[in-house]
């Protein structure tokens, strides 16, 4: 077996690559990106959060040539979904690229309307529980 720290080394260069290579394909600042904590291979930061990636995803893009548009279709997709709740399934994008069922833009905006509509009755029930308590 290879010396474990030689193996760290070569995954570390081999992540780094990968980020390399993905900043380059989408014109990424490679300055501006970081894996989080300092674990390389883990979750990766570009523009202080403008883009965060798994290293599943960076893989997946730059060994299937994943056009900037799809990775952001797909992106965009996740992040509002994610933000109306945290439960919904997500693709991964793997499963996006091969044309997995995915919510309509019109259903997106339902649930959004809804979320919206559920923070303002959670507001409404807070202001009346301050009213009483303040009684």
């Amino acid at each position: 077996m290879k010396n474990k720290s030689l193996l760290a080394l070569n995954f570390n260069i081999a992540c780094n690559d990968y980020v390399k290579a993905l900043c380059k394909k989408y014109n990424f600042d490679y300055d501006e990106a970081y894996w989080i904590g300092d674990e390389v291979g883990g979750i990766l930061d570009i523009n202080e959060g403008e883009y965060v990636f798994g290293l599943l995803e960076i893989i997946y893009i730059v060994d299937n040539n994943i056009e900037y548009e799809t990775f952001d279709a797909w992106y965009t997709y996740t992040l509002r979904l994610s933000m109306i709740d945290a439960n919904i399934p997500l693709p991964n994008l793997k499963s996006w690229c091969k044309g997995c069922p995915i919510k309509s833009e019109k259903e997106i905006c339902e649930l959004e309307a809804l979320k919206a509509k559920l923070q303002e009755a959670e507001m409404l029930l807070e202001e009346n529980v301050n009213k009483f308590k303040n009684k």
